[in-house]
């Protein structure tokens, strides 16, 4: 199932992502959040900055996801339960990885242990 689910784009709506191109807007929006409103062909999110609020079509290679703290909800982005709503039940500093209890569908109250930053992200509240 792990490479069944494993593809290699990742954007779901109601993200929270950091911009990482330090082109875009002239470097006004490097390393800015934003919430995914929508994508775009797989590969394309239609942005809004959370400090701002300004619209942005960005390509997810200058995107990065946001890691938020221990019991917050996040989406699973990639791999075992992907696209199901979890909370982050811990966080592997030295191993860059983190831990998930599924709330949501019929895996809920599964917990999936050593998830990669990249496989996971915050959820707009």
């Amino acid at each position: 199932e792990e490479k069944s689910s494993r593809k290699d784009y990742w954007l779901h709506p109601g993200i929270v992502v950091k911009i990482m191109n330090k082109k875009v807007g002239g470097g006004k929006y490097y390393k800015a959040k934003a919430s995914v409103e929508e994508v775009v062909e797989r590969y394309v999110a239609k942005l809004r900055t959370l400090d701002s609020g300004v619209k942005i079509q960005i390509d997810q290679e200058d995107l990065e996801t946001v890691i938020p703290r221990v019991g917050s909800s996040v989406r699973i982005l990639n791999g075992r339960c992907r696209g199901a709503r979890a909370e982050l039940t811990s966080i592997d500093v030295e191993k860059f990885n983190v831990s998930v209890r599924v709330t949501e569908g019929p895996r809920r109250g599964v917990v999936l242990e050593g998830v990669e930053y990249e496989d996971i992200s915050k959820l707009l509240e």
